[in-house]
């Protein structure tokens, strides 16, 4: 597998935990020492303690724009347009009002995840739900 790394992390084991996207996102330890932004080439493993780990093939030094261009690609590849419909008029009609920002805050999510950034979501028990940023 290919990918671009989008953020290290430390593990409480002291390893590096690394967010790789490439056709999808792995998080995972390696047997080499990755930088922010490196294009790695890859073969991944699950541990039998259910750990992911990757052997790198090959790693050359990257840069932000390559990131954010992965990142770019995997969220449109992962965001269907049709994500919002379910089939019954009434509730389609009133999606399709509020569907540029639901896509923008679905967006927001998947680039969130992919890039390995922390999500606060805030629950205020107020009775009208969960909100995030």
């Amino acid at each position: 597998m290919k990918g671009v790394v989008s953020s290290v992390r430390r593990s409480l084991s002291s390893d590096n935990i690394y967010t790789i996207i490439g056709d999808s996102v792995v998080v995972a330890s390696s047997d080499k020492v990755l930088n922010l932004y490196d294009s790695v080439e890859f073969q991944e493993e699950v541990r039998g303690d259910g750990s992911v780990h990757i052997s790198v093939q090959d790693a050359a030094a990257g840069d932000a724009q390559a990131c954010s261009n992965a990142i770019s690609r995997f969220v449109s590849a992962n965001l269907s347009k049709n994500l919002l419909k379910v089939g019954i008029t009434q509730f389609d009609s009133v999606t399709e009002k509020m569907r540029k920002e639901m896509f923008s805050a679905a967006e927001r999510v998947i680039r969130s995840l992919a890039s390995g950034s922390p999500i606060v979501l805030r629950f205020h028990n107020d009775g009208d739900g969960s909100s995030g940023e």
